[in-house]
């Protein structure tokens, strides 16, 4: 069951524009075409748009500010779409913050496959490093900077932050902490997904239907364009015999904590969350393609365990957003905030698991995924973190960073050594998962 969206196209070439119009009407969505990115604005609150199909032009022709506006609205999804010299520039057009670039002319199942990835996915997240920010007349460095901070100031600005960690830790010990935006539902089910004996298609139906928005993305995978032409699902039990009870379970997953990469309040923090969301989802889809070819036992908790293994840094973020800490303008932390990222994640991260009862193994590889040789070696859990500290770390080598700098998990020719892999195993599944994430994710 596909929810109908509403599509804006933007082209300024008349012709091209109706033509991507019949196609978004093909593929039952709502269309409104116009030339330029400044009709939408003086409509402003009425067309209330989801994604943006605009031209090459259209999008260095003011929809970027645009979509940046619009992220303290909610945000907005963006394709580009544009010629063969266009897609010569996708890696560019990425890094500005559009989210893929396809080739007119369009097809229906080439656009159908690409609105149904993107909107499972965060909206879009428009950065300019180095130009002049819409908010104030100075570069964007500038403003990030801030005042400068003295040494007594930042000894006791640290001593305050060092103190909250400690009473989260406190309250994770003690059951009183959760992690925002994720529900009492998604962690139980984040425990069944995870245990030892792999859940049944009927214990995960229970579960997810108790979910509105778990529900809903289940149905929307077992709809998508890999399955047009088959009658279209519309239960829960009829999704999860199509989809099979592993891949049900890592859809509901992804979901379930989505919600923890999505900054509602403290406006600024999205750049980041964005970021940390994309790698999280391509490490766990990574580690799932390395699984299969380690082989070996516990290959469905590979998943789970990924998707998890560095919750704590959200617990660092949300410590910064409580402290009215300012956000990294450009999406990567630095400084102080990746310190305290890079030092109190796993600790964190694995007190967190445990609070809600999550399996042991959950917990220990959040806790030793940086070193995985302080785990008991020759255990499957051992190659496990072994092989999603490698995995994150190629990942994170490959392109989607969110810290400067970023150096994250064991060197990769150790892990490929431990597991007995090629040692370029990790780059060949990072680059392919980030292929996945940017073209369709199907």
């Amino acid at each position: 069951m596909r929810l109908p969206v509403h599509i804006i196209v933007i082209d300024e070439d008349d012709a091209r524009r109706e033509e991507n119009a019949r196609t978004v009407d093909r593929i039952g969505h709502r269309c409104t075409a116009v030339d330029t990115v400044a009709e939408i604005i003086s409509r402003r609150g009425r067309l209330n748009p989801d994604l943006l199909l605009v031209s090459e032009a259209a999008w260095g022709d003011g929809c970027r500010e645009y979509v940046r506006d619009m992220s303290s609205k909610g945000g907005l999804r963006v394709l580009i779409l544009g010629n063969e010299r266009t897609m010569g520039r996708t890696p560019e057009l990425l890094d500005q913050g559009s989210q893929g670039v396809l080739m007119f002319p369009l097809s229906t199942a080439e656009l159908d496959r690409a609105v149904e990835a993107l909107m499972i996915g965060p909206p879009a997240q428009v950065v300019f490093t180095g130009e002049v920010s819409a908010v104030a007349d100075e570069p964007v460095e500038q403003i990030a900077e801030g005042p400068k901070l003295s040494e007594e100031e930042k000894d006791e600005k640290q001593a305050k932050m060092r103190e909250q960690i400690a009473g989260l830790a406190g309250d994770l010990r003690s059951g009183k902490a959760r992690l925002s935006e994720i529900s009492p539902v998604a962690m139980e089910l984040q425990g069944l997904c995870a245990s030892d004996e792999p859940p049944s298609l009927g214990r995960l139906v229970q579960k997810i239907e108790q979910d509105p928005n778990l529900a809903t993305s289940v149905l929307k995978a077992s709809n998508t364009a890999a399955y047009r032409g088959m009658p279209a699902v519309l239960d829960l039990k009829a999704a999860g015999r199509r989809l099979g009870t592993r891949r049900m379970g890592e859809v509901a997953q992804m979901e379930a904590i989505k919600g923890a990469f999505t900054a509602k309040t403290a406006s600024g923090w999205s750049k980041i969350l964005a970021k940390m969301w994309r790698t999280t989802v391509t490490t766990a889809h990574a580690c799932r393609m390395m699984a299969d070819r380690v082989g070996g036992a516990g290959r469905g908790e590979i998943y789970s365990l990924a998707l998890f293994h560095n919750l704590g840094e959200i617990l660092v973020i949300d410590l910064y957003r409580k402290m009215g800490e300012k956000a990294p303008r450009d999406g990567f932390a630095s400084g102080g905030l990746r310190e305290d990222m890079d030092k109190m994640h796993a600790d964190l991260g694995a007190l967190l698991l445990r609070s809600w009862g999550m399996p042991t193994s959950v917990a220990a590889v959040a806790m030793a995924h940086h070193d995985p040789s302080k785990l008991p070696s020759g255990t499957p859990l051992t190659r496990h973190a072994w092989l999603i500290g490698g995995t994150h770390r190629a990942v994170v080598e490959a392109g989607f960073a969110y810290k400067k700098p970023h150096e994250e998990g064991p060197p990769l020719e150790v892990a490929a050594a431990v597991l007995g892999v090629p040692g370029d195993a990790f780059r060949e599944v990072a680059e392919l998962s980030m292929e996945w994430w940017q073209t369709g994710r199907e």
